[in-house]
C-alpha cells in the first residue's frame, strides 16, 4: 500500500508530489523530472517523474477521480512495479 501527500499551488493552479510514504517508509521527494499527460478515452492521465535524491518514483493522477497511483519506483540496481 503506498500514500502520496502533494501540494497544491493556487497562483498557476498546479500540483505537485512532494512526499510518498511506501512499504512503511517515507520518502520525501526533492526533485520533479519530467510531466507529461496522455488520455485514455475521456480521462486524462497525468505523469510525474520524482526522486528523493536517491529513489525514481513514476506518479500517474488520473482526471476522473484525481487518484493517485504509484506507477514504478527504480531502487539502486532495482525496478519495482508496485501492485495497484
Amino acid at each position: 500500500m503506498y500514500e502520496v501527500a502533494r501540494i497544491f499551488g493556487n497562483a498557476y493552479k498546479t500540483v505537485r508530489p512532494f512526499g510518498i510514504r511506501w512499504e512503511e517508509k517515507t520518502y520525501t521527494i526533492t526533485q520533479i523530472g519530467y510531466r507529461h499527460k496522455y488520455r485514455e478515452g475521456q480521462n486524462t492521465i497525468y505523469v510525474f517523474s520524482a526522486s528523493d535524491g536517491l529513489n525514481y518514483f513514476e506518479l500517474l493522477v488520473q482526471s476522473s477521480d484525481v487518484r493517485w497511483i504509484l506507477g514504478r519506483v527504480q531502487q539502486p540496481n532495482n525496478w519495482v512495479v508496485p501492485p495497484k
